[in-house]
């Protein structure tokens, strides 16, 4: 029967509580909050009027009624599921995960960021106990590196270990929902994770997110069996394999301590009476694995100097900007239900993660959870909420996938929004609602999921995916090469911005120079990106060669990229094995530069780098491109005279570019000597290309000269964005 009745308090009534309604209100009002372009004091009024009103209403209602006995997550409120409509839905959750494996978007450079380590280990294994800059538990990177044992590495490769970990979650969710949840709860629960958002979009990016809630379902399955188990027989053993799992996750995400409290909270509750009891084995041996696990990560993770980011994330500076501080801890929890400023390269672009029908299910089932307000399970799920948010809304600078702890639990709060509106129809009613639902928030979660792809304007990080566009164009005339001539070799390393290895993993299972299982001296070509300015010298030497202009530079923003693909023959054979070595010495420095996560050994590195200068052997080419890597290794730590000495070596021995002569007379000025910032910036206008920029810098000084002041624009007599921020 429905549960819409009225109740009364102290002899008034209470208003009669509608989950219908409620549902209804909350979903107009998430469309507006999310696809509707008003401003900001509109939306506060739209959020006012019709959110919060609207919830504090069903918070006054359901505090002031009794609270029910019945725990909805324990009820069947559907019919038995057929078996073709199991199929059905199965097929096409694995359609979608096989549409994001095979698509063709270029990945981000975070993705190689978190893969090349795995890359190397593959190659030749050493023991790391964190990854990336991040400093990222080491079970994801280990699983990975196992993987490429297997697959050889690539895109597509990588995008199959996502896969994998996506499709296994949806079996671990139903197995661990069946152990705990009603059928129906179960099937739901599938549904959302089948079909939500977050648990798609996750799975596109290489970042351990989907490992972390493959840990996560199977920790709380285990809880689930644990506390289903008898007080005597099968305890033991369902503890120690809670213990178990729990102390896994330790190894996977950096905020998993608050989800081994919150299982540790549901143990205590289970065997408090035993404990009370001194009856202890089973408490110990779910918590003896745990802390043993956790004090040997911590411990080697101190080792390798880990910890480091977190206090970065986690400091307080008084010149900090606490607007956009404050911007940044609420996003957490608006870009859950309408969306928000997208500051990077993840986070919704189109509403939230939730989308209006799936916030409205969340409102409904917190509002359920309130109605069963002193039952264990709620508090233990009301209480998970608010503990696994708290890591994105206490860091520096928004990024959504700092709360993936929280995504089973939203899938579990939707799933019981769906059953408070569907146990208030009559029996015959609800499969053809719930199939309403589902159709209508799975289509705005694919259509979502599609925008992610390709995203317009400012949405997911313009500047990565215009790299990201450079790059495939690189891959495709490098496979093009390869299926015509054979393979040859990619000299990625030569080019200064070593941080995007997205396309040295696109075309490692054809590229001898960073494939070990490949022969290099089969190579009949060699390929390097360089910036353009390089064309003429380039050209005259290897007049065989083909260029092909493939975007702008994200890293000098002067001139573009441009693509060599050049023939190898006897009598050039020499100079690329050269190039080959240099190219080699260089990806040991971007190695050792990814496995030094707490930068402790930077030094050492750079000393390192420093001493390559001896395999140059007076190669012009080589000359201009080494001493660009020192500067852009530098480019954040050292100051300027570092950097005009660095640039003015490079200008020496190697070839007199365009954009190298601007960047000395932008240094030369800004270290007092504007006579010889303009001798440069004249050179630069003699080069063959000459830089549009430094004709703007002359312009400029003139102007200073004069006690004309202008803006400089662009990266005219200032350092560019890049030499900013690592």
């Amino acid at each position: 029967m429905p549960r819409s009745h009225e109740k009364k308090t102290a002899g008034f009534p209470v208003i009669l509580y509608q989950p219908w309604f409620y549902f209804s209100i909350f979903v107009a009002t998430n469309l507006m909050l999310s696809y509707c372009s008003f401003g900001l004091e509109t939306k506060l009024w739209v959020g006012i009027l019709g959110w919060a009103v609207p919830f504090g209403l069903g918070l006054v209602t359901l505090s002031a009624a009794k609270p029910e006995k019945l725990e909805l997550h324990k009820q069947e409120v559907l019919p038995s599921i057929p078996r073709w409509v199991w199929w059905s839905l199965a097929l096409s959750a694995i359609f979608i995960r096989l549409y994001i494996l095979l698509n063709n978007a270029w990945p981000l450079p975070d993705d190689a960021l978190t893969a090349l380590p795995s890359v190397e280990l593959s190659k030749s294994w050493e023991w790391h106990f964190c990854f990336t800059v991040g400093q990222l538990p080491p079970l994801f990177n280990w699983i990975l590196a196992l993987f490429f044992k297997i697959f050889v590495p690539s895109l597509f490769s990588m995008r199959l270990y996502l896969f994998s970990l996506s499709t296994l979650a949806l079996i671990f969710i139903y197995t661990a929902a069946n152990q705990f949840f009603s059928k129906s709860l179960a099937f739901l629960l599938f549904i959302f994770c089948a079909f939500g958002f977050w648990p798609l979009y996750g799975s596109r990016f290489c970042i351990n997110n989907q490992l972390l809630l493959l840990i996560e379902l199977l920790a709380m399955g285990s809880l689930a069996r644990f506390l289903r188990a008898p007080s005597s027989a099968g305890l033991p053993k369902q503890a120690s394999l809670l213990g178990f799992w729990t102390s896994l996750g330790f190894w996977t995400g950096i905020s998993w301590p608050l989800s081994a409290l919150m299982i540790g909270a549901a143990v205590f509750n289970k065997l408090k009476s035993q404990l009370f009891g001194r009856n202890l084995k089973p408490f110990l041996l779910f918590l003896i694995p745990l802390l043993l696990s956790a004090l040997l990560y911590y411990f080697l993770s101190f080792q390798e100097g880990n910890g480091q980011h977190v206090r970065d994330l986690l400091s307080l500076s008084p010149s900090e900007n606490w607007v956009k501080r404050l911007n940044d801890s609420l996003s957490n929890w608006t870009a859950l239900f309408w969306g928000c400023n997208p500051q990077n390269s993840y986070g919704p672009i189109w509403g939230g993660m939730l989308n209006p029908v799936e916030g409205g299910l969340f409102f409904v089932g917190i509002l359920d959870l309130i109605r069963n307000r002193h039952s264990a399970f709620s508090k233990w799920i009301l209480t998970s909420f608010f503990l696994f948010m708290i890591p994105g809304t206490i860091t520096q600078a928004f990024e959504m996938f700092r709360n993936s702890l929280v995504i089973p639990i939203l899938i579990v709060v939707c799933a019981l929004g769906t059953q408070t509106l569907l146990i208030s129809l009559p029996f015959q009613k609800r499969l053809a609602t719930l199939a309403v639902l589902i159709l209508s928030f799975a289509s705005l979660n694919i259509i979502h999921l599609e925008k992610t792809f390709e995203p317009k304007g400012d949405q997911a990080g313009p500047s990565h995916f215009t790299e990201g566009q450079t790059l495939r164009q690189a891959y495709e005339i490098l496979r093009e090469v390869e299926g015509r001539e054979g393979q040859g070799l990619i000299l990625q390393d030569l080019l200064p911005n070593f941080e995007n290895q997205t396309l040295g993993i696109a075309t490692y299972s054809f590229n001898p120079a960073n494939n070990p299982k490949l022969n290099p001296s089969l190579a009949r070509w060699v390929a390097v990106i360089e910036n353009t300015n390089y064309k003429s010298f380039l050209a005259k030497r290897f007049p065989l060669g083909q260029g092909y202009e493939i975007g702008p530079d994200p890293f000098w923003n002067d001139g573009g990229l441009m693509l060599w693909v050049i023939p190898i023959g006897d009598s050039n054979r020499p100079d690329f094995l050269h190039w080959l070595e240099l190219d080699q010495q260089l990806h040991n420095i971007t190695r050792e530069t990814y496995f030094d996560n707490s930068r402790k050994h930077q030094p050492e590195i750079f000393n390192h780098l420093l001493s390559l200068e001896n395999h140059l052997q007076g190669d012009p080419f080589l000359e201009s491109v080494f001493f660009e890597h020192v500067f852009y290794y530098r480019r954040v730590d050292a100051p300027e005279s570092e950097l005009l000495t660095w640039v003015q070596k490079a200008l020496e021995n190697g070839y007199p570019l365009p954009h190298l002569l601007v960047r000395e007379g932008v240094y030369l000025q800004k270290t007092g000597h504007p006579q010889a910032a303009r001798e440069a910036f004249k050179k630069a206008l003699q080069a063959p290309f000459n830089s549009p920029s430094a004709k703007e810098n002359l312009r400029i000084l003139d102007l200073l000269e004069k006690n004309i002041p202008e803006k400089p624009q662009g990266n005219n007599l200032n350092p560019s964005s890049h030499e900013s921020s690592r």
